[in-house]
């Protein structure tokens, strides 16, 4: 009976060994298929402000909605590939105790509004050139910039601001962002890695992001593999940016971002369909201006989401 017994465990753990062994790995990795493309990212969040040591805060509910067409060239012999991506539209809504404001570049009735600076960035292209699936180069910061300078409905000093802000090299790291979350090695369902990367953001300083990462499901979806992806991120900064705001400096001294992922990748393409970030914020901020310093706190939570169409 004993000699039985050892015989079934025998057979049980060999089979569990072999059944893991035998799992399926899948490699993960972000990339565009030569064509054109429809992306559309909208972000709804529920907001917070007031003065640092202050029980009184101001509520404040934002959206934003911005469409861009991307028209992606095919790799050459060299494994270099560039996407052209221009932003078409963007709508914009802010409300609060002290103002309720709306803007919508494909709507006439909205070239009166106050945020009407925003359409500035309608028609903006930048050319990305990818290589061994990293971005190499950013094309056209300097002309969206030379664009906005020469806006009679943005402030000049703000246009200056941002060039300072957003160098090729920021941009360059903004747009790795996915590629970078990815595994280097294949991954099993179920599996877990880990990233780590500090980026120089515009108007934030250095930001420290860790993510933990989780292949959660593949599975088929109009006869497509896709790979469901959980990403985990807790993002704070470790050197603040002192940013010229025109008349005045602004520090944020405290960022403490945490997000909660959910990325769509097609196992055959590496298209990215879709992600959903669920966002959680936390941030405080030194303003300086005529002599005077006032310290500000902003509290957040909201949704991010991002498709992408091919357009036929």
């Amino acid at each position: 009976m004993k000699k039985i017994t050892l015989f079934l465990c025998f057979c049980v753990v060999s089979a569990f060994c072999l059944s893991a062994s035998a799992q399926e790995k899948y490699t993960l990795k972000v990339q565009f298929p030569a064509g054109k493309y429809q992306n559309v990212i909208e972000s709804d969040m529920d907001m917070s402000i007031g003065m640092a040591g202050q029980a009184a805060k101001m509520p404040m509910k934002q959206k934003q909605t911005q469409y861009m067409s991307l028209d992606v060239s095919p790799k050459v012999e060299n494994g270099t590939q560039k996407i052209v991506m221009e932003t078409t539209r963007i709508a914009m809504e802010t409300k609060s105790a002290m103002m309720n404001m709306k803007y919508d570049s494909a709507d006439p009735e909205s070239a009166a509004s106050p945020m009407k600076a925003a359409g500035a960035m309608v028609g903006m292209k930048l050319v990305l050139t990818f290589k061994d699936g990293k971005v190499a180069k950013v094309e056209g910061i300097e002309e969206f910039f030379e664009k906005l300078a020469n806006n009679p409905d943005y402030p000049k000093q703000t246009a200056e601001m941002l060039k300072k802000q957003f160098s090729n090299q920021a941009m360059t790291k903004n747009f790795d962002a996915q590629h970078e979350a990815m595994p280097s090695k294949p991954v099993a369902v179920g599996e877990e890695w880990k990233t780590e990367s500090t980026t120089e953001i515009p108007m934030l300083g250095k930001v420290k992001a860790v993510l933990n990462n989780t292949l959660k499901e593949v599975k088929e979806e109009n006869g497509k593999k896709i790979a469901v992806i959980i990403s985990k991120a807790s993002m704070k900064s470790t050197e603040p940016n002192e940013v010229e705001t025109g008349g005045g400096k602004m520090t944020f001294t405290k960022v403490d971002i945490d997000t909660a992922t959910t990325i769509t990748l097609e196992l055959e393409t590496g298209l990215v369909p879709s992600t959903v970030a669920d966002i959680k914020m936390e941030m405080e901020m030194k303003l300086e201006a005529a002599g005077q310093t006032m310290q500000q706190q902003m509290t957040g939570t909201g949704t991010t989401t991002s498709t992408l169409k091919p357009v036929k």
